[in-house]
């Protein structure tokens, strides 16, 4: 989940964000849902049925633009497939999540590599607005965790967070505790 200020959602930052969540060498991640979330609605992005995502930012922001005029009731009003808006604030963006262990960056944590995730999906919370972020992180009770010695940009804690699953085994819905 990466929270952002309804202003915020077509900034380089957020487009940098998405393409650090689903791009891995030269294919998109499959497994991997990002939710970008403001105050008023969310933003849901799934990796399983994405399609014309790029790598740039200028191809993302016009995704990104498409869903929102959509929202709004101009353009075409259909979303671009594996685009969804989940209306409401971050309440029920958390009904949306059942099976989540709500995890955030903090520099005293446990190591993502130690632990145990058992059936549940990990779910990482960072945000360009950094109080809001770790405010919902605190309210949902996640847990702190230790991605590296020094605090990183967003888009550097969600690629390393899904590397260090990938080296878990935590791909497409695997992984040896379950």
């Amino acid at each position: 989940m990466y929270f952002v200020d309804s202003e915020s959602i077509l900034s380089p930052e957020t487009c940098s964000v998405t393409t650090s969540s689903f791009f891995l060498s030269h294919d998109i991640r499959r497994d991997v849902r990002l939710y970008i979330a403001s105050a008023e609605f969310s933003v849901m992005l799934d990796g399983s049925t994405i399609r014309l995502l790029r790598p740039d930012a200028q191809s993302t922001r016009g995704l990104l633009k498409k869903v929102l005029q959509a929202r709004e009731g101009g353009g075409s009003r259909s979303f671009p497939k594996g685009f969804t808006v989940v209306d409401g604030g971050v309440e029920r963006l958390l009904k949306h999540l059942p099976n989540a262990i709500l995890c955030y960056p903090a520099q005293k944590g446990d190591n993502v590599g130690e632990m145990k995730f058992g059936n549940r999906d990990p779910a990482l919370i960072v945000g360009g607005h950094r109080g809001k972020a770790l405010e919902v992180a605190k309210a949902s009770k996640a847990l702190p965790i230790r991605l590296s010695r020094w605090p990183l940009p967003p888009n550097h804690e969600i690629a390393l967070f899904n590397i260090l699953l990938d080296r878990m085994g935590m791909i497409d819905g695997y992984s040896p505790d379950r």
